[in-house]
């Protein structure tokens, strides 16, 4: 093989690697986001309502524990790697927080504790920045 179709192949196998890396990696950036996006929009209301309203964190949290959990689930199959441990961690810290796993609340709820679950809510949804 003379030097020019080494450099040939070379270039067409770049070009090859390239029309087929760009628009696979744009599919699945579009399938993160849109997982992204249900996956925020899965704790919007619940975060905005720990942050305005006086409701117990209990009456907050719980009902909604469900669809956290399923929006977490759906939205970890986009995740690799190191990001996937980290989120995982992440999704424990929120999800067995103890204070929120059943009804034995105070009448004056500690504002620290909430303010630590909207702080864990938000770590969990800086994995859903867009792509």
């Amino acid at each position: 093989m003379s030097r020019a179709e080494i450099i040939t192949a070379i270039i067409g196998i770049v070009i090859l690697v390239s029309a087929t890396w760009i628009p696979l990696h744009i599919y699945r950036s579009g399938k993160f986001n849109q997982a992204a996006k249900a996956f925020i929009a899965a704790f919007q209301d619940e975060l905005t309502r720990l942050k305005l309203e006086s409701t117990s964190t209990y009456d907050i949290i719980n009902p909604a524990r469900i669809k956290h959990s399923e929006a977490c689930f759906t939205f970890r199959k986009y995740l690799r790697g190191r990001e996937l441990g980290r989120f995982n961690l992440a999704w424990h810290k929120y999800y067995l927080t103890p204070p929120y796993q059943d009804e034995k609340q105070t009448e004056k709820e500690d504002t620290n504790e909430r303010t630590a679950l909207i702080e864990r809510i938000e770590e969990l949804l800086d994995f859903a920045k867009f792509k």
